[in-house]
């Protein structure tokens, strides 16, 4: 039997500030951007205050609830949603979401709530990636990522290439 391994992602949000700039060009300008480098605290404060179900940049929930799981997903009301679905207090213990068991149930969850799989049968991957971030920076990346493993999984079979 072969070994299988699972990557499930926490976002660090451990970022210098050219690299900060880079990602959110329009959140932050080089003094702020130079504020927020190396410290993911109040990186995660300032990037996510008042979105999502969070307070202000002083409460702490953008950097408590930052992305978690495999789909990264981020804020207080993504949290509260998945304690009451679960019977979890991911509320009061955010970092419960990384556990293997809790991040492929929310992943399961989120992609029926979000109707992924019509999105799927389209071929429609990059509007796939649209509905499961909130950063579309990041779609170019993922987009990569997508084709590689897509080449693998052809390779041994697991996939048929689309024509």
């Amino acid at each position: 039997m072969s070994k299988v391994t699972v990557i499930i992602v926490i976002d660090h949000l451990n970022y210098s500030a050219s690299l900060i700039m880079q990602k959110w060009p329009e959140k932050f300008n080089i003094k702020e951007a130079q504020a927020c480098a190396y410290n993911p605290e109040k990186l995660g404060n300032y990037l996510y205050a008042n979105k999502y179900g969070n307070g202000s940049v002083y409460s702490g929930d953008g950097y408590k609830y930052r992305g978690r799981g495999f789909f990264k997903n981020i804020g207080k009301e993504f949290y509260e949603k998945m304690s009451e679905k679960l019977a979890v207090d991911f509320l009061g213990n955010p970092d419960l979401i990384i556990a293997p068991v809790y991040s492929v149930i929310c992943a399961c969850s989120i992609w029926t709530d979000l109707e992924i799989n019509n999105l799927v049968e389209k071929d429609n991957i990059k509007n796939v990636f649209k509905k499961l971030s909130s950063n579309s920076n990041t779609i170019p990346d993922k987009l990569i990522y997508y084709n590689r493993a897509l080449k693998i999984l052809e390779r041994h079979s697991v996939v048929q290439p689309n024509k």
